[in-house]
């Protein structure tokens, strides 16, 4: 029966390539569109991989185990880039910054948050004020699973401190930024947080780099990507095998960061090659930040050994905990629209 459980994965990739399309060259590969696109497939890959390790399941379920982090880079390279890309291209974007990005992580995250309060009391279970708003002291947030929404705002207070001090200067905010990345890894190891803080976000140096350096790496990838992109997948699947291997002995990161920064350039060389887009992409591309948000709350309440564990079937209820991460990623979407908008209209105005 877990065999069934192989079907996901299958869909997952179904989901990529549905109606995705080879061509010589993909001049929207790094377009908004498309990285949204990139990354609302990532979060399916982040769900199961918070899922499946707690269902055991056939034998494609079993590589989700330690790719998670690869998504994560997937995440941390396109907000680096597409921040990056505006604040080049845009005279006024360093004014009201952190106004503009920060709500639009933390009012989901607050609602979100709301609903696992609620859900934990209903069960009875423990909960903490202060992890749910202040993860800093063992780098477990409150909601499950929901570290990125605090690393990557870290990033963007470091990069709106930049933006005041170097304006257009590229070469000072990068400096500036990769200081900003060692004393992030520091504070990050020096409190013992979990590794996946640490290995995935060097990515943020490669989207701020590819921001700068946009039109001289499309030139780079028009000449090389039929060459490349082979080498670079071959590589990719090499460093994943050695990974795996690596990760059960020794947690390297200093490997996994090296395999995370081999994802990067193949993640550019695929979306240079194949333009990818469908309607499930374009659906999931506006609610992937909530689906992230809330599949941990229906993980850590519905699977083995939590409150409201009924379903013993491992398909069923693997199909219960996707459909509700994807549903509820949609209600928390809608109920925090139209807040947001009123916000940003009103933000505009000042």
């Amino acid at each position: 029966m877990n065999g069934l459980l192989d079907l996901f994965p299958l869909a997952l990739f179904f989901v990529l390539f549905w109606k995705s399309r080879y061509v010589a060259f993909n001049t929207e590969y790094l377009s908004l569109q498309t990285s949204k696109s990139l990354k609302a497939w990532c979060c399916l890959v982040i769900v199961m991989r918070h899922l499946f390790p707690r269902i055991p399941g056939g034998f494609l379920c079993s590589g989700f185990l330690n790719v998670g982090y690869l998504a994560v880079t997937v995440f941390f390279f396109f907000s680096a880039f597409g921040v990056t890309k505006k604040h080049r291209t845009d005279i006024g974007y360093a004014h009201h910054f952190l106004l503009r990005r920060l709500p639009t992580l933390f009012v989901p995250y607050l609602v979100a948050s709301a609903a696992w309060v609620a859900v934990q009391i209903g069960c009875g279970e423990p909960w903490s004020f202060w992890k749910i708003f202040f993860p800093w002291q063992n780098g477990h947030a409150g909601l499950p699973y929901s570290w990125y929404i605090f690393a990557v705002s870290l990033f963007y207070v470091a990069f709106w401190v930049l933006m005041k001090c170097f304006g257009k200067n590229w070469k000072a905010m990068l400096v500036g930024i990769s200081i900003y990345w060692i004393l992030y890894v520091c504070f990050c190891s020096v409190l013992d947080y979990s590794w996946v803080w640490i290995i995935s976000s060097g990515a943020l140096l490669w989207g701020m780099v590819c921001a700068y350096k946009e039109q001289s790496l499309t030139r780079f990838l028009q000449a090389h990507i039929k060459y490349l992109l082979p080498v670079l997948l071959a590589g990719l699947q090499l460093l994943l095998w050695q990974g795996f291997i690596q990760l059960f002995i020794t947690h390297s990161r200093i490997f996994c960061m090296i395999v995370s920064s081999v994802t990067v350039v193949t993640v550019l060389l695929f979306s240079a090659q194949y333009s990818v887009g469908n309607k499930i992409l374009a659906f999931l591309s506006n609610i992937y930040l909530e689906i992230y948000l809330v599949h941990g709350i229906f993980i850590e309440t519905l699977l083995p050994g939590r409150p409201l564990n009924i379903i013993s079937n491992p398909f069923m209820l693997s199909l219960v905990c996707l459909a509700g991460s994807i549903g509820g990623g949609y209600l928390l979407h809608r109920l925090c629209q139209k807040p947001l908008q009123v916000y940003q209209r009103w933000l505009e105005q000042h």
